[in-house]
């Protein structure tokens, strides 16, 4: 008896009415009738097309994400192209006026003396404070220059008994002892 009560319940054996394909529905695991295709609990999926949406971010986020990507990238940009804060508050004071000290007016020890040498290979001497004068001579580096007049980014120069002006990130000032 015991083999026919289960043989009953196996569908391979005994004369049972329950079908050999028993499925269940993969979300909410009820049985699925033999002749529907789709559960009857969780009802039949989305056609294409009516998806619900996905929410995306908001806008303060959005603006976030781009703020931080701007500074980063100035950040790299500043550290590829060498650029220093230091140079632009330095810009900004040398626009300003200046008064520098002609010659005549600054004040002379017999002790010291200021010399004025050329710090590149060849520093080129023009015509006028701008990039835009005209080459008037060539000075090498180690060359001592007579400086005449100051305008905080150019110095007018004399060398080679010629009178010019070369940039200030050129040369090199310093304060010696006279012998």
């Amino acid at each position: 008896m015991n083999d026919t009560l289960i043989g009953n319940l196996r569908p391979d054996k005994g004369d049972s009415k329950v079908p050999e394909c028993v499925e269940c529905c993969t979300v909410c695991h009820s049985r699925l009738s033999p002749d529907g295709m789709f559960c009857p609990v969780c009802d039949p999926p989305l056609p294409p097309g009516e998806e619900p949406e996905e929410k995306g971010i908001s806008f303060e986020q959005a603006l976030i994400r781009i703020g931080a990507l701007l500074v980063l990238f100035v950040a790299v940009a500043m550290v590829k192209l060498d650029f220093s804060l230091d140079k632009l508050f330095s810009e900004r004071q040398v626009g300003q006026e200046i008064k520098m000290l002609t010659e005549n007016e600054r004040p002379h020890d017999k002790d010291f003396q200021t010399v004025n040498t050329v710090i590149t290979s060849l520093a080129n001497i023009r015509s006028k404070p701008s990039m835009d004068g005209a080459i008037v001579t060539v000075a090498e580096q180690g060359m001592s220059l007579d400086v005449i007049e100051d305008n905080g980014r150019w110095s007018k120069v004399r060398v080679f008994n010629k009178t010019g002006w070369i940039s200030n990130k050129l040369i090199k000032t310093e304060v010696q002892m006279q012998e």
